[in-house]
């Protein structure tokens, strides 16, 4: 029989277009291993072939494959696996399984779990893999729209009535082809107010998936120490 040593065990985490490779590679510890987007299967399967006892999920393929299962997860928190999810498919997931173990992280999954945000698509979006293997974002996810809108009204610069319009106006495009472009061209809302929203939109500071994919990475990171 082969047993594993503490050298062994291993963190894994499943991360995509949420946050940009070269930023993450500032802030993930080394001996975490990053894999591309989860989809059915990627989790039983790395369980069985390796030791693993702390998984993060960011980032989940809806469309192109299968989603990971809600079942796929609760198996590995019964198998005394830690298992932590933000910003997009992993809060999404943490919303359904954290009364079974699973822990969220971040803005996203306080919204679903205050049924703010209730449909699966809200973090969604559509992207493209260019050849160097970074993500290309095609569309926008709706709760990038809320975030963009909450600064907008936080800072003063949006008003009610142009929030509403914004959100309104986003939620007429399917998650596969909704982009700033369409909204804010669609939307009745004052030239200054498109132009602080087409600006805050490409903000680093102000994309919410990214701040949630930072937050979980650094829960792995302890996770990972105390392993």
């Amino acid at each position: 029989m082969t047993t594993c040593s503490c050298s062994d065990r291993v963190s894994l985490l499943f991360v995509g277009p949420s946050i940009s490779a070269a930023e993450l590679a500032q802030i993930v510890l080394p001996g975490i291993e990053v894999r591309p987007p989860i989809k059915r299967g990627d989790l039983p399967r790395a369980l069985s072939e390796q030791n693993v006892t702390t998984v993060a999920i960011i980032d989940g393929e809806f469309f192109q494959n299968l989603a990971v299962s809600p079942k796929e997860i609760l198996s590995a928190l019964n198998n005394n696996t830690v298992v932590i999810g933000g910003a997009s498919m992993g809060a999404l997931r943490a919303v359904e399984l954290s009364p079974y173990g699973m822990e969220g992280i971040g803005q996203v999954f306080d919204w679903y779990k205050k049924g703010i945000v209730t449909r699966d698509d809200d973090v969604a979006l559509s992207y493209g893999v260019r050849s160097d293997s970074t993500f290309m974002l095609c569309s926008v996810p709706m709760v990038q729209v809320m975030w963009t809108v909450q600064v907008g009204k936080r800072q003063g610069w949006l008003s009610l009535n142009s929030a509403e319009k914004t959100l309104r106006t986003a939620r007429r495009f399917p998650w596969r082809t909704r982009t700033w472009e369409q909204i804010l061209t669609s939307a009745s809302i004052t030239p200054d107010e498109f132009n602080r929203l087409t600006e805050t939109s490409v903000q680093p500071e102000n994309d919410i998936k990214r701040l949630d994919a930072i937050a979980t990475v650094a829960k792995l990171n302890i996770h990972h120490l105390r392993r």
